[in-house]
């Protein structure tokens, strides 16, 4: 040990913060004197870099020239942790190679003296020993206040004298042993560190805690003068006393954000309850924005409540009051759909009660398949269930007759072709000289014709009559109109003849010339044939006298229609 460093002694204030005493000029330092720098402490103090902690255990490096602040260590501080390094390996060779060789020379007469006087030793005050050498090599260690700083080949220099060095015999056994001393002291230095440093951050926020001046709003810049002065602020470094500062800033901003949201939250809560008070009563599903706007600039619940409700912009009270609106319109909506439901089961039920008053009718024979509405209005109009139906919505009440009827049909249209079936596998020919009588007997003889009503044995019976009638009328309809396209035709020969037909002509002349032409054969009739001849004749008279013959065609053509339209009979 050189007699600089012997001068200097570290001690620890009542704060726990370490400073360092000079015996000789008795000064006191709290900087780390040059002459107790290791190597990689006299390489860091060269350049700006300088190595922190945060509370939560990150390191970061801070360059106190240009105030910069990294994650990520510097190059220039790695470089100067290679180079200490580098000179403490070399420093700790050449210090080992010493100590070897005069460990070599004193290893039997200190093994000597320290093995045969170790009793006396610590009987008399002297340095302890432990039956384990590597406890005894660290009580040496921990006597010389040796700690995580110390470099190995210093070491040497202040422990070779020691009785207890050669406890551990083995040189490399010994360095082994060092270096776990200084790791686990390395280690609680460190842990002290942290709880002191923890402590002293802890001081410093309870300061700024106290102080009223402090902002969420407030600036480094404008407190730090004020803490200057603070021993809490002096005992941090000033990069720490910032970030503590800068978290308790923002911990406040955090605090008031909070806060105003809250002031917000309940301002829109008051909101919502005012808007909700006013449903039913000034706000409905057609109420405008422009009329509730005008107001609440005159409500008296509004102003009252102004402390609260001056924080809201008008944005801010019209998305309440859309929010308010919807509620509204969603509720309109769902009584809407419930009165058009309740009018739609009345409705219904209208319907209903007005189909059993017409299957009533139906039961007592009243309608029919052939039954008309005005047959059944007189019947029904004057009961309440038909009142009740007239004028809504869906079905009306003819609607529902008709469909009465048409289910009658349709019931009566299956019953009837039951009957057909009968009638077709017996064979049965209907003709317009068939009886009821002949009908029914013809049905008696199948068991499916006996299940069903003798009133639909009726129907079917005038069904086919009518039908039987109206092809034999048809038949002699088409017959009379082919009768008179002969008899056209046969006049048609009459008025070409050469020399013509005069008024003078007789049936006998005319008939000699016409009787080999096949318009005479085509009529059959004599009497017909003398017909066609009196009509023709009475055209060429009328044609002599100067009467229009396309006057007397059109009017032999309505005559004719006419006489159509007397033997055409009603299609049932």
């Amino acid at each position: 040990m050189s007699s600089s460093t012997s001068l200097w002694q570290e001690h620890k204030a009542a704060d726990g913060r370490v400073y360092y005493y000079n015996t000789q000029t008795r000064e006191s330092s709290w900087t780390k004197p040059d002459a107790l720098l290791t190597p990689k402490e006299r390489a860091l103090a060269k350049i700006p870099w300088k190595e922190y902690e945060t509370p939560d255990g990150r390191k970061y490096w801070h360059n106190k020239d240009t105030s910069e602040s990294v994650w990520q260590m510097p190059a220039a501080y790695k470089t100067a942790l290679e180079e200490a390094e580098v000179e403490e390996e070399a420093a700790a060779a050449a210090a080992a190679a010493a100590a070897e060789e005069e460990e070599r020379r004193q290893a039997e007469v200190q093994n000597h003296r320290i093995f045969g006087q170790q009793g006396n030793s610590y009987q008399n005050g002297g340095p302890r020993f432990y039956s384990n050498p590597e406890e005894s090599f660290a009580a040496m260690l921990k006597s010389h206040n040796i700690d995580y700083t110390w470099s190995w080949s210093r070491a040497l220099k202040e422990l070779v004298t020691d009785e207890r060095f050669t406890a551990i015999s083995d040189a490399q056994s010994r360095k082994a042993a060092f270096d776990r001393f200084v790791e686990k002291s390395r280690n609680e230095a460190g842990e002290i560190a942290k709880e002191t440093l923890a402590r002293r951050q802890n001081d410093f926020l309870k300061v700024l805690e106290r102080m009223e001046t402090v902002k969420p709003f407030s600036r480094w810049k404008t407190i730090q003068p004020i803490l200057v002065g603070r021993a809490e602020y002096q005992s941090l470094e000033p990069e720490q006393a910032h970030a503590i500062f800068l978290d308790y800033v923002t911990k406040l901003r955090n605090i008031d954000r909070e806060v105003q949201a809250k002031l917000r939250d309940d301002a829109l809560e008051l909101m919502r309850e005012y808007f909700e008070q006013q449903v039913g009563s000034t706000i409905d599903i057609f109420t405008k924005w422009h009329d509730v706007r005008e107001r609440m600039k005159h409500d008296t619940y509004l102003r009252s409540e102004q402390k609260i409700v001056k924080g809201l912009n008008m944005l801010d009270i019209l998305s309440v009051y859309e929010e308010c609106m919807k509620d509204v319109e969603t509720r309109f909506l769902e009584e809407r759909k419930d009165v058009k439901w309740t009018k739609r089961t009345s409705e219904r039920k209208n319907r209903e009660e007005f189909v059993k008053l017409l299957e009533g009718h139906i039961h007592d024979g009243k309608i029919t398949a052939e039954t008309r509405w005005m047959d059944i209005y007189p019947l029904i109009k004057d009961d309440g269930r038909f009142d009740n139906i007239v004028g809504q919505e869906g079905s009306t009440p003819l609607d529902l007759f008709w469909d009465m009827v048409e289910k009658i049909n349709k019931e009566l249209r299956i019953k009837r072709d039951i009957l057909l079936d009968v009638l077709e596998d017996r064979h049965f020919q209907f003709t317009d000289k068939t009886t009821f009588e002949e009908f029914e007997k013809v049905l008696a003889t199948d068991v499916r014709a006996a299940e069903i009503e003798q009133p639909v044995h009726m129907s079917l019976f005038e069904k086919q009559r009518s039908r039987v009638l109206r092809k034999l009328e048809e038949d002699r309809h088409q017959e009379e109109r082919r009768l008179r396209r002969r008899i056209d035709a046969l006049r048609s020969v009459m008025r070409h003849l050469e020399p013509p037909m005069t008024g003078q002509s007789t049936w006998e002349e005319i008939r000699e010339r016409i009787k080999d032409t096949s318009e005479f054969l085509a009529v059959d009739s004599e009497e017909n044939r003398k017909l066609a001849f009196e009509k023709q004749l009475i055209r060429v008279k009328e044609k002599e006298e100067g009467v229009s013959y396309e006057r007397e065609r059109d009017r032999d053509h309505h005559r004719d229609h006419e006489k159509d339209k007397d033997h055409k009979l009603p299609r049932s």
